[in-house]
């Protein structure tokens, strides 16, 4: 009896931990939305950003460091054609989820040195300087 036990705990210990390793690839390479290739030649293509925009394009902020002074509003706009996010390091700011064309603004009324990343995909490292 001890074998059939010991299988049991070994099945559901692999179990666990398949289910373990999807859960993690879901969330770091999440499903990618579809785009038109329309859709793609006018949100994806350009890469000049305007004053006080962050573009999100091929798994980096664009730029990757900003300075603004404080009441100014940073826009990001997702150009890729999965999702992402930006979330600060100390909390102070968490976007929704991105899909492709999708924009989040946030207005920064403190100065300071606020680091973001990617919450999806968290190698995507940025930083925001804001002065008066």
């Amino acid at each position: 009896m001890a074998v059939k036990k010991d299988g049991f705990i070994f099945a559901v210990i692999f179990v666990v931990l398949v289910v373990l390793g999807w859960y993690w690839y879901v969330k770091m390479y999440p499903k990618q939305n579809k785009v038109s290739p329309e859709t793609a030649e006018t949100i994806i293509t350009p890469t000049v950003t305007v004053e006080g925009e962050i573009l999100i394009r091929q798994n980096t902020f664009i730029p990757d460091m900003m300075t603004v002074k404080t009441g100014e509003t940073v826009t990001w706009v997702n150009q890729e054609s999965y999702l992402h996010d930006v979330v600060s390091d100390d909390g102070t700011f968490v976007s929704p989820r991105l899909a492709t064309g999708q924009k989040y603004s946030f207005t920064f009324t403190k100065e300071g040195t606020y680091t973001y990343i990617c919450g999806i995909h968290p190698f995507m490292r940025a930083t925001i300087v804001v002065t008066k």
